[in-house]
């Protein structure tokens, strides 16, 4: 299970609903609260997002992994993301965040090859420990294209 901590800021509220192209909002908006994606913004406060920015100095300097280890004849893609609302999402709001393992199946392909599925369940909740969003990622892992060999 992986464990973070989102602190929910004005600032990067209304830089988000910006970038949205939402109409412009003042940080000290009473009535603000955060889009619903806001959330996968938080990835950046998980230490351990393959994808986050790192120091290239100090004990951080070794280049971040991308993705999860494959085998190298496969190749993993994000599938679907869902989520799913239980309260709105306020400025101050500081989210403690834990992910688990989901279902696992697996399917056949047009071509014939092995689809398997996987999910990660995410659970962001406020400071009180009430559950704020649920997140489901669906994963996918398939056997990479072979190189097409031109004729001899």
């Amino acid at each position: 299970m992986q464990e973070y901590r989102f602190p929910v800021e004005a600032g990067h509220i209304v830089q988000f609903r910006s970038a949205l192209g939402y109409a412009t909002v003042r940080f000290d908006d009473p009535t603000l609260t955060a889009p619903l994606t806001l959330v996968q913004g938080g990835n950046h406060y998980n230490p351990n997002w393959p994808y986050r920015l790192r120091s290239r100095t100090g004990p951080d300097d070794a280049p971040a992994s991308v993705g999860q280890p494959v085998h190298p004849d496969e190749i993993q893609l994000h599938a679907e993301q869902h989520y799913e609302y239980f309260q709105a999402l306020e400025p101050g709001t500081v989210l403690a965040v834990s992910s688990q393992p989901g279902r696992t199946w697996s399917k056949t392909s047009r071509n014939g090859n092995e689809l398997r599925f996987s999910e990660v369940i995410t659970e962001y909740r406020d400071q009180r420990g009430d559950l704020i969003v649920r997140g489901r990622l669906v994963s996918v892992t398939t056997a990479a294209p072979h190189p097409v060999q031109a004729a001899p």
